[in-house]
């Protein structure tokens, strides 16, 4: 784990972006905390000696559950984004989702404002800011921000307003800022920059983070909605948003909208003033399961996949529980689509798991004429990786059965996987016994791949008793030689 003073003495600009990430995979929140404050203060002296976007990517990431963030230094671009940091992501699905902002599409929209739309104006400003950033001048910084908002939202709407969606000229601009889905999510910040004031009470009124809401928290927050409906109707739904950014279980904000509406009908959710709260919970369990896809397509380490699929979870069941549903239609239809997809695709995964397995532990061998039996070849390491994984999917999916229509196929999956693991590492103790010279080097190193799947399928316990009595049989195959 990577501590402050640690990182206070590296040079992080010496280190390659590997040896970069494998120290920042560790931070501590303290840690965090201390490099995003150093990359702010870099950013405002103008300093690019260092990865300032990876960076904060990963101390976001040391600091996703902390109450307490720290104090940030900020930066002219970050202030731009304050009223509406709450909506960015960074995944999304490939339609726009009104309420959720790709944080990949603040860097064209930025420079379109500062190289186009506003250039002298927003130099002056970003000049100010940043001085005043450095000499901690909170008073100059607070009128300054407030003009950037209004600035930057006059210049958005005077460019996005006039266009029709689909037109020639909505066309050329989405080209020139990289795709449709940069300029929609213009338009959305356009809007809350238009409100920025009571966007930025609202997150100032809202915790960081909340694991959980129970029911005396929902009707508080409820009430906090409706306060907020009677000063600003239009755009009160954002507080909400907001809200549900900062929760661990994040379909919980469903219970502050059944609050709110007054019954937990999808139907009459769906045609409320707060429909965009179930929309983004909706997308977000794409986002989730389009991620676990893309990862078991990709073999990607199987942490990675796991952290999808029970996200997915987690807000799909929460979803379903809070929720009354009607399959048959709109909100409903979502979710089956989801389910379908992530369902094939472990489905089709697990099913060649058998196959993976035995292709990676069945001891491939050389038939040479006159030879009662083939000579050995080396484990074919591609294979074996493969099989891994898949064993490993299997495993992580399991207490995931519930949510998924698989399982007559997981269980004659596991139970062929389990079968072949037991009946695989006989025959691998048989080869050691028998085989000399190099062929012993092969059959240990199919055994000690097979025990490894021993270890994942039977546990710790089994496996060691694999290995030991592995080395009493190269033990044995040793005297046999000596005798020899």
């Amino acid at each position: 784990m990577v501590t402050m003073p640690e990182l206070a003495d590296m040079n992080l600009s010496s280190l390659k972006t590997e040896q970069l990430e494998a120290y920042l995979s560790s931070l501590t929140p303290a840690a965090a905390r201390f490099l995003i404050r150093e990359v702010e203060l870099d950013r405002l002296h103008g300093g690019e000696s260092f990865p300032h976007d990876l960076i904060l990517s990963y101390a976001r990431n040391a600091l996703a559950d902390q109450e307490n963030q720290g104090e940030r230094v900020g930066s002219p671009l970050r202030l731009f984004c304050r009223p509406f940091e709450d909506l960015l992501v960074d995944k999304t699905t490939a339609d726009k989702q009104v309420g959720r902002i790709d944080r990949q599409s603040i860097e064209p929209i930025w420079n379109w404002l500062c190289n186009d739309l506003a250039v002298e104006q927003i130099g002056e400003l970003d000049e100010i800011l940043s001085r005043s950033l450095i000499d901690e001048d909170r008073e100059s910084v607070a009128r300054c921000t407030r003009e950037l908002h209004i600035l930057c939202q006059r210049a958005l709407a005077e460019q996005i307003t006039p266009l029709e969606v689909g037109g020639i000229e909505y066309m050329r601009l989405a080209a020139q800022l990289g795709g449709d889905r940069v300029l929609e999510d213009a338009r959305d910040i356009s809007f809350v920059l238009e409100r920025a004031e009571t966007a930025i009470k609202f997150t100032d009124s809202l915790p960081h983070h909340l694991e959980s809401l129970n029911l005396q928290d929902a009707k508080r927050y409820a009430s906090l909605y409706a306060e907020a409906r009677t000063k600003a109707p239009e755009h009160a739904y954002l507080l909400l948003l907001f809200l549900s950014s900062r929760l661990g279980r994040a379909a919980d904000i469903m219970k502050v909208v059944i609050e709110v509406v007054g019954t937990d009908s999808d139907d009459v959710i769906r045609s409320s003033e707060l429909s965009t709260i179930g929309d983004c919970l909706l997308h977000d369990m794409e986002v989730a399961a389009h991620g676990a896809l893309q990862a078991i397509a990709g073999r990607a380490p199987i942490d990675l996949v796991e952290r999808f699929l029970g996200h997915y979870f987690a807000i799909a069941e929460g979803f379903m529980n809070h929720v009354d549903v009607d399959m048959r239609a709109g909100w409903g239809w979502r979710v089956i689509a989801i389910r379908n997809a992530l369902s094939a695709s472990l489905k089709s995964a697990l099913e060649a798991a058998p196959r993976l397995i035995k292709l990676a532990l069945y001891r491939k061998g050389r038939n040479n004429t006159g030879d009662t039996a083939p000579t050995l070849n080396w484990p074919d390491g591609r294979a074996v990786e493969d099989a891994e994984f898949v064993v490993r999917l299997m495993l992580c999916v399991q207490p995931l059965l519930s949510q998924i229509p698989i399982n007559a196929n997981y269980a004659n999956v596991r139970s062929n996987v389990c079968s072949f693991i037991e009946s695989i590492g006989e025959i691998s103790l048989d080869d050691v016994r028998r085989c000399s010279g190099e062929e012993s080097r092969c059959a240990e190193a199919y055994l000690k791949a097979i025990a490894g799947f021993t270890e994942l399928v039977f546990g710790v316990e089994t496996a060691e008793m694999l290995r030991r009595r592995g080395r009493v049989a190269m033990q044995r195959d040793d005297s046999a030689n000596g005798a020899s």
